[in-house]
């Protein structure tokens, strides 16, 4: 004999989550077969369809206001400002020459730190170590290992909240792990415990943070920084 509707614990009061589109395609397809077999709960899906349909077919969209868009991608893009500016197309003289020394005041200064050894172990105590800063603002590296073979670097890298990284390419393949925070990469997000590897001579736009983070990074020391408007994609 089936049990009362109430007493049936699992899929049962499922159906309001189920028409919003709520559940997990699993637990979508437990309700689903749960439906078919319970009158209660199939009566119940049958009323917040209707209730669902009705209140779509009441609602008369409203356009939004003109410039509305635009006016979002605009304030969008004044929180992601480059980390250095990017000389106007055919700048030379005084714009070029700027816009040359914000580039060299943000350069990697991981290309210059001394290798070490790869016969011995190597230990940087949570509070050892030293932070360099690199010229854009806000944002620090501290080395732990750097591979004088592969002249590849492992280091720690901490971004205040709101600053960013200029875009680069990457000259030897790069892992990114997020320790805390948020970062932003283009489009991409990543959070405390996301991972990311980007190939040999592959391209990283602008990165930013909005709450700050702590990343754990090993990359090439032949890295190169780019001009703003090569960072996209």
């Amino acid at each position: 004999m089936t049990p009362p509707h109430a007493e049936r614990p699992g899929a049962c009061g499922h159906a309001g989550l189920y028409v919003l589109g709520s559940l997990a395609e699993t637990e979508a397809k437990l309700f689903e077969a749960h439906a078919a077999e319970c009158p209660e709960c199939s009566a119940e899906l049958e009323a917040m369809q209707r209730v669902v349909g009705d209140l779509a077919r009441a609602v008369d969209p409203v356009p939004p206001p003109m410039g509305l868009r635009e006016r979002i991608l605009a304030a969008a893009r004044s929180r992601i400002a480059p980390a250095f500016p990017a000389a106007p197309a055919g700048a030379t003289g005084a714009a070029g020459a700027e816009a040359g020394a914000a580039r060299d005041r943000v350069r990697q200064v991981w290309r210059e730190w001394p290798t070490s050894s790869p016969d011995s172990s190597v230990v940087v105590k949570a509070d050892g170590g030293e932070w360099h800063e690199l010229g854009a603002t806000g944002v620090r590296v501290k080395p732990l290992f750097v591979d004088p073979i592969d002249r590849m670097v492992t280091m720690l890298v901490r971004m205040d909240p709101g600053t960013h990284y200029p875009a680069h390419r990457h000259g030897g393949g790069e892992e990114c792990y997020v320790i805390a925070g948020d970062l932003s990469v283009g489009e991409r997000r990543l959070g405390a415990g996301d991972y990311q590897f980007s190939p040999d001579g592959s391209v990283h736009p602008i990165q930013a943070t909005e709450g700050g983070c702590l990343l754990l990074i090993r990359s090439s020391q032949n890295d190169e920084l780019l001009a703003q408007s090569a960072g996209k994609g």
